[in-house]
């Protein structure tokens, strides 16, 4: 729950700060690295398989990427242009202050309406909006959030629940975990690529409506594939293609905003719009605990009971003691994981 919230509050405030730099430049950058770091991450949890190491170390190996995250943030990261301008303004409301001091009446009233107008001006617009006209604006937003949202519970909905539920043959429960964790990265390799180079194709809001509809597609093509068993290994070319069209309607959606929207309300509408991708994932981890549960019972998976039965009773003499718990060779004095 806390990564969860972490991750949320992190995404928002990254897509918002886009808009105070060069906001094209950034979200190509930003979604390129984040589809790399799915790929860093699985290649990060193979390595420290392939050696039988445990979770624990895993994580705790990794503390440096926080510091390096930091490091970044606050040697590297430019001042942003509102940054800038908020210190030229303090410098030109200082300076007029003690002209003023020194003009007639009627002077000093036409400098100081100047100055307000100025000031104004170079404010942020969205801070001079009601709830109200947030909540509209916001809403505004659904020729961009709608196809962020199909995505999302589509692709989660196979990664969560489909892709769980698939193996060759699927009650075989190492078969399903290769199948889980190759297919898992095969997405991710497919999310880097797309979300480094969909940016350069990306010129519509068509093409952002396509890829949410091909995603829908996708989802309904892997569960025949769960549910009538027709396919092999080869299953990891539509599986790239998932992630293709994942990363390429995330880093579409956003740069379409950033083009599109009126500059002064780039920066709401891109933190925003990062809600479609997480109320997507909702709806798609609920989704996946039922396609889950109901495939299961469908292919007569008896070695793992699920938390949703989906109404059947082939678990009903399930013993989930007489599974005995592999750990790892290689972990922290003391802990077994």
């Amino acid at each position: 729950a806390c990564c969860s919230v972490a991750a949320g509050m992190g995404e928002a405030s990254i897509l918002a700060m886009t808009s105070f730099y060069d906001a094209q430049s950034c979200l190509a950058a930003w979604s390129s690295g984040t589809g790399f770091a799915g790929i860093a991450g699985y290649l990060w949890s193979l390595t420290f398989d392939a050696i039988d190491t445990c979770f624990q170390v895993q994580l705790m190996v990794a503390l440096w990427i926080p510091a390096a995250w930091l490091l970044t943030f606050y040697g590297l990261l430019g001042i942003p242009w509102i940054d800038k301008e908020r210190v030229t303004l303090d410098q030109l409301e200082e300076s007029e202050a003690e002209e003023l001091s020194h003009v007639e009446s009627e002077t000093s009233v036409n400098m100081s309406e100047t100055s307000s107008s100025c000031h104004s001006a170079s404010e942020v617009a969205t801070g001079r909006l009601t709830s109200k006209e947030r909540f509209f604006f916001i809403l505004s937003l659904w020729p961009y959030t709608v196809p962020l949202l199909f995505v999302y519970v589509s692709e989660y909905a196979i990664q969560s629940g489909l892709w769980a539920a698939m193996g060759f043959p699927v009650t075989d429960p190492i078969s399903r975990r290769n199948w889980y964790k190759w297919s898992n990265f095969t997405y991710q390799v497919g999310v880097f690529i797309s979300r480094t180079f969909f940016i350069l194709i990306c010129r519509s809001r068509k093409v952002l409506w396509t890829g949410g509809l091909l995603q829908i597609f996708m989802g309904v093509f892997f569960t025949f594939a769960a549910v009538q068993p027709f396919g092999g290994w080869w299953l990891l070319a539509p599986s790239l293609f998932v992630g293709f069209l994942g990363g390429g309607v995330y880093v579409g959606a956003f740069s379409l905003i950033a083009k599109e929207q009126k500059a002064e309300f780039v920066e709401l509408a891109l933190c925003s719009a990062s809600v479609a991708d997480t109320i997507g994932m909702i709806f798609a981890n609920v989704l996946g605990l039922m396609a889950q549960g109901c495939i299961f019972g469908m292919m007569k998976v008896l070695d793992t009971k699920p938390n949703f039965t989906c109404g059947y009773d082939i678990w009903d003499n399930y013993n989930g003691t007489v599974h005995v718990p592999v750990y790892a060779t290689h972990c922290f004095p003391g802990v077994e994981g």
